[in-house]
């Protein structure tokens, strides 16, 4: 693993630290199909990689101290099927069928204990200390989020053509929509309903399933990335004309690309093909990478 060199580009408030990922390390064999990944810095050390089988429902994490695998083990055999992953701000586990529920991690099992009911399948599974946003039927929902109950999910009215959102660490929520081919990022007050938001058309993609964000030590700003099934795109902000764009840039090819976590070691876990596997998830560790301009 080298060392990032970050680059600033700056349009109006938002900040991009240019970086790239490559060299693939595959985790987590036992999972047959795996569907969705969350990452988060493991309370004694290290970083820990949760992910779950699409359709036993099957989660299971490993510890990584660098590459080396420190601790791995089943956290999870409920037997219905699992579509995301997220991590509450208090270090409950968030999974996702339809519906949402919050997991106790303290003890050796995984313990429920709390969750809300949805009547389709949800993904991009988001929080913040107050709420847990998600994905589904096309819009964005919200839940209170309060000592790990979840309160009824609620549509966010705007905007449509939702496929999956996560928060900024400078605390905005940065929707990705699709819309008759159209791909935008839609940035709003996670606090407000009522905000429609400020709209950037993204250019080099065209039909994303995932965004990513996060901040390395040593970087001034934050990374956001996109992924489709063809690779990990880095959006770059950049103004043409007058016009605030994000521009897409392939940083790793993928293969049937369908989740990704951006961990707090600055590497980027994904799902994707590997190999005979139908899906693996997959660790792109960060590397140096120039301002793409």
């Amino acid at each position: 693993m080298t060392t990032p060199r970050p680059v600033r580009s700056l349009i109006a408030a938002w900040l991009l630290v240019a970086q790239a990922a490559a060299g693939a390390v595959p985790l987590l064999p036992q999972l047959a199909d795996p569907v969705a990944v969350a990452v988060r810095e493991h309370p004694r050390g290290g970083v820990e990689v949760v992910a779950a089988d699409g359709p036993t429902g099957v989660v299971a994490s490993v510890v990584l101290l660098g590459d080396v695998v420190q601790r791995a083990r089943t956290l999870i055999e409920h037997g219905w099927p699992v579509t995301a992953l997220g991590w509450a701000p208090d270090g409950a586990l968030l999974v996702a069928g339809e519906g949402v529920t919050a997991y106790n991690l303290e003890g050796d099992q995984a313990q429920p204990v709390g969750g809300a009911k949805a009547a389709w399948p949800l993904h991009s599974l988001v929080a913040s200390p107050r709420h847990v946003f998600a994905v589904g039927d096309g819009a964005l929902w919200r839940s209170r989020l309060v000592e790990l109950e979840l309160a009824t999910l609620r549509r966010w009215p705007k905007p449509e053509g939702v496929v999956a959102a996560v928060f900024h660490p400078r605390g905005y929520l940065v929707v990705l929509t699709v819309q008759e081919d159209a791909v935008t990022l839609v940035f709003v007050d996670p606090e407000r309903p009522d905000d429609t938001g400020v709209a950037v058309p993204v250019r080099g993609l065209s039909k994303p399933v995932a965004i990513a964000s996060g901040a390395r030590s040593g970087a001034a700003e934050p990374a956001l990335f996109a992924l489709q099934a063809d690779g990990l795109y880095r959006l770059d902000a950049e103004v043409v004309e007058g016009q605030h764009l994000a521009t897409a840039t392939r940083v790793a090819p993928l293969k049937a690309a369908r989740a990704m976590a951006f961990g707090p070691d600055g590497a980027v876990y994904v799902v994707a093909t590997e190999g005979d596997k139908l899906s693996a998830v997959q660790r792109i560790p960060p590397t140096q990478h120039g301002d793409p301009r």
